[in-house]
């Protein structure tokens, strides 16, 4: 998924496609934690924190991709 970054399709703004990459990027992450093994959970609960962290992580996603302004 990440691969797909830097390959904008034709006619599509490159900032949105990067976000929009960056966003799934970050559900598949909360997904997995969410998926895993850990006992009794409040699957509710978890979902509903989880949905806060999805724009920090896309974020966060980015800024590790993108090379620095020097």
């Amino acid at each position: 998924m990440i691969d797909k970054y830097f390959e904008t399709p034709l006619g599509l703004d490159e900032d949105a496609h990067k976000r929009l990459v960056a966003v799934a990027a970050a559900i598949d992450i909360i997904k997995s934690a969410i998926s895993t093994e850990a006992g009794p959970r409040n699957f509710d609960y978890e979902i509903k924190q989880m949905a806060g962290q999805i724009a920090p992580l896309a974020d966060a996603i980015q800024d590790a991709i993108e090379p620095e302004d020097n």
